[in-house]
Formats: structure tokens, C-alpha cells, sequence
């Protein structure tokens, strides 16, 4: 009897200790290396899409959406599901094919958004924004520095957890977490990173290292390209083979 218990603890111990580096932490998952799959691209100066038909020419027809409205603060989130579909009814009845978002949304948008897209035969496009935290953008660091360079990271890799639906974040008692179950990759257009950037920040981080070597990256490279040129190359370049390895999917990235 006591070997059945100590077997079952172990069992919930380790499934605990998978949830939490899988869904948490965006480690212990098998890498993958083979059928990477990509529904969105650029040639040249040209964006493509693939809607299930194979590659067509993508012109971006885009409405910003936000995650407030009046009678609520900015930070109160205070759209509802219902709110956030029939903003996309009427966003799409104004001829517009995708919509932008500065920074993580909230549960209730990526259902709606879910919702909205899963029957839908002309489906609305989304590019997922990542802003950098105020704190950091003003603060001592250049881009480059470990206490600015990580927290981005880490936010860039959220992001890219909750559009696969493969997210949690602990309430504040720390049970019964806000999960974001719902996979709206398929109609992730790409990621946009940060929203604008300090002349402080830039200027601070191209003079505070000396000329640093160009990068050459797994998917991204410079080419005679200043410091914070660098950076944005190495935040993309893992962001793509973060995506690529967890999901077996890329998508485009770009930067404000």
C-alpha cells in the first residue's frame, strides 16, 4: 500500500512539475525538427498569405484594436467576448482583413477572436504586438544589458505561448489559473515588436559598447548594422527558433 502511495505522489509531482515548465516557464517540450509549417511570408517587399489554397499576395487593410472603451480606465480591461465580436463583425464590414493589438490581450479577446475565426471562410488576420515595459525602456540599461534584454525576451515568449494556446498565469492566491487555451495561431499574421522606441534607448545602446560584431543567428543576420540593429536581429532570430522548435511553426516578425 505504502509503494502505491509513494508511486501515485510521484506520479502528481511530476505531472505538477511538467504543467508548470511547460505551461509557466515555456521549457521541457520536445524540439521539433522536421515538417515546419508557415501559412504567412515576404518577397521582397510583397506579403503573402496562405489561406489553405496555397500563397496570395496579402495587402494589409488594419484596424488597431485596443482593450478598453468609455466609462472604464485603460487598465481595467473592461471589453467584454461579446463586445470584441461584434467589433470584429464591423471591423470586417468596413473592409479590413486584420486588426493589431500593441500588447498581450486579455482571455476574453483571444476567445472572441477564436470564435469568430474558426468558421469563418474569410477569417480576420491578427499582428500580435509586444510592448517593453515603461520601467525598462526609461531606465539605466541599454538593449544589450541582461536586466532589459531578459524581461523582453521573456514577454516575447509569452506571446507566442498564448497565440498556441499553451499559457497560464497564476492568480495572485496562486490556484485556479487564467489559462489561455485557445490556439489562434492559424491566423497569426506575424509579431510586432515593441511600440516606440526611446532616442535615449537607441543612442545609449549604439555608444555604451564600442561597435559590436555583426550577428549571425540561426534565421536572422546583420550586415553593417548598428547595436540596437543588432538586438532587434537577436530578439527575433530567438523568437523564431522558439516557435520553431516548440510548435514546428514560423511566423513573420517585425519591429516598430
Amino acid at each position: 500500500m505504502k509503494k502505491v502511495i509513494a508511486i501515485t505522489f510521484a506520479v502528481i509531482f511530476s505531472v505538477l512539475i511538467w504543467d508548470h515548465l511547460y505551461y509557466y516557464e515555456g521549457t521541457w517540450y520536445f524540439p521539433y525538427k522536421e515538417n515546419i509549417s508557415y501559412y504567412s511570408k515576404v518577397e521582397g517587399k510583397e506579403l503573402f498569405i496562405d489561406n489553405g489554397q496555397g500563397f496570395e499576395k496579402f495587402g494589409i487593410k488594419g484596424v488597431n484594436v485596443g482593450f478598453s472603451k468609455p466609462g472604464y480606465y485603460a487598465t481595467e480591461n473592461g471589453v467584454s467576448k461579446e463586445d470584441y465580436l461584434r467589433w470584429f463583425k464591423q471591423i470586417q464590414e468596413l473592409g479590413a482583413n486584420s486588426i493589431r493589438i500593441y500588447q498581450l490581450g486579455t482571455k476574453a479577446f483571444y476567445e472572441a477572436f477564436y470564435e469568430y475565426n474558426l468558421n469563418n471562410p474569410n477569417p480576420l488576420y491578427l499582428f500580435q504586438g509586444i510592448t517593453v515595459d515603461d520601467y525598462l525602456i526609461n531606465s539605466i540599461y541599454g538593449a544589450l544589458d541582461d536586466e532589459f534584454y531578459e524581461p523582453l525576451y521573456e514577454d516575447c515568449r509569452i506571446a507566442i505561448d498564448v497565440v498556441h494556446g499553451r499559457y497560464k498565469v497564476k492568480n495572485k492566491s496562486g490556484f485556479f489559473p487564467h489559462f489561455y487555451n485557445k490556439d489562434i495561431s492559424r491566423w497569426v499574421y506575424g509579431y510586432i515588436i515593441g511600440s516606440e522606441w526611446e532616442n535615449n534607448l537607441v543612442m545609449y545602446t549604439n555608444k555604451s559598447y564600442g561597435q559590436l560584431p555583426q550577428y549571425d543567428g540561426e534565421y536572422l543576420y546583420t550586415k553593417g548594422a548598428s547595436n540596437f540593429e543588432i538586438f532587434l536581429a537577436k530578439l527575433g532570430d530567438q523568437m523564431i527558433s522558439y516557435e520553431n522548435n516548440k510548435y514546428g511553426t514560423q511566423k513573420t516578425i517585425s519591429f516598430t
